[in-house]
């Protein structure tokens, strides 16, 4: 599967690659939006807003920080939100979750 990573930290971005690679996926860096695949989106470093309209809310990881940002209001329609700090915990499971439920279909 084709993953997005959004993210203006360059840890971040190297984390989430990291996992996703590991885990037999596809990583591709900001710009490129694959509709069939997963984006997944840290909202401490990007304008939220531009970045989360055209995304799938539940083929979309959001990780945020520790600003608030999970009562920002364009958050509540996506399956997907957690702590910027549980990446290397939330992100392999929801790639399972989504890999899984791409086999069944």
């Amino acid at each position: 599967m084709d993953v997005v990573v959004h993210s203006g930290d360059p840890l971040f971005v190297a984390a989430a690659v990291a996992i996703v690679g590991a885990m037999g996926h596809h990583a591709l860096r900001d710009g490129t939006l694959v509709p069939t695949g997963m984006a997944v989106c840290d909202i401490a470093t990007i304008e939220s807003s531009a970045v989360l309209e055209g995304l799938d809310p539940l083929r979309t990881a959001l990780f945020v920080g520790s600003r608030g940002q999970a009562a920002l209001p364009e958050l509540g329609r996506f399956v997907h939100v957690h702590a910027r700090t549980a990446l290397a915990v939330q992100l392999p499971r929801i790639l399972g979750l989504l890999a899984e439920s791409s086999t069944v279909w």
